[in-house]
């Protein structure tokens, strides 16, 4: 088993990178920028045909989107206590909030962020912030109501906290970031304080929002070209 994980620093990588460091299993990481690696479309070790980051090549195998990585990751031997297992009621639920984290918090926290990818028009930027602003609360407030004290699944510790803790990082702008709610909060402190966390943010020069690292790149990079 060799894993190699394709990123740039701060994207949804961040998320299967954590993973990664959680499993305690050998990986390399190769990071790609655009323009600075236009290759990637054809690198045939990422077998992505989206030319997005992440991809992961598991041996002779290369697999794209984020879902789809996480899910194989969690498939593993060494990712067992990260994920409940396949066919349970826990994993019904598992993979609920992970396709609802996906496919409805994350592109409302990159409506917010980023507005310029849904329009060039200030005003309409600004309008699409606020509903974004808007939403994200009211998403949050269904979440809060449906995590448990201190991890997202009642079972523990999994895979839906790293990927809260992430977009948690990502919403720091807002006025009232993910982390403010009571329970997300705890959920997102107890995450960003794990070694494996903390060994991501090192490994891609990133810094948790507020905190100071002359060595690390301040503030969160954005692409339109991951998934």
């Amino acid at each position: 088993m060799s894993f190699t994980l394709f990123y740039a620093p701060g994207s949804i990588a961040t998320i299967p990178h954590v993973l990664l460091e959680e499993m305690g299993v050998p990986y390399q990481l190769r990071r790609l920028d655009p323009p600075g690696d236009p290759s990637i479309v054809q690198d045939s070790q990422t077998g992505n045909p989206t030319g997005r980051v992440p991809a992961l090549a598991d041996d002779n195998m290369a697999i794209f989107e984020t879902g789809a990585i996480l899910l194989h990751l969690a498939s593993k031997p060494e990712a067992k206590d990260f994920a409940p297992a396949c066919g349970t009621a826990e994993c019904a639920k598992f993979l609920q909030w992970l396709f609802y984290l996906i496919t409805t918090t994350q592109p409302t926290v990159l409506e917010y962020v980023h507005p310029e990818w849904w329009t060039h028009n200030r005003d309409e930027q600004a309008k699409l912030r606020k509903r974004a602003a808007s939403r994200l609360s009211i998403q949050c407030n269904l979440l809060e109501a449906h995590v448990s004290d201190g991890s997202f699944l009642f079972q523990g510790y999994s895979v839906l906290d790293i990927y809260l803790t992430e977009l948690a990082r990502w919403s720091a702008d807002l006025s009232s970031p993910i982390w403010s709610w009571k329970k997300l909060g705890r959920i997102v402190e107890a995450t960003r304080q794990r070694p494996a966390f903390k060994r991501m943010l090192q490994q891609q020069s990133l810094i948790w929002p507020g905190e100071t690292d002359p060595k690390a790149t301040q503030r969160v990079r954005f692409m339109d070209w991951w998934s």
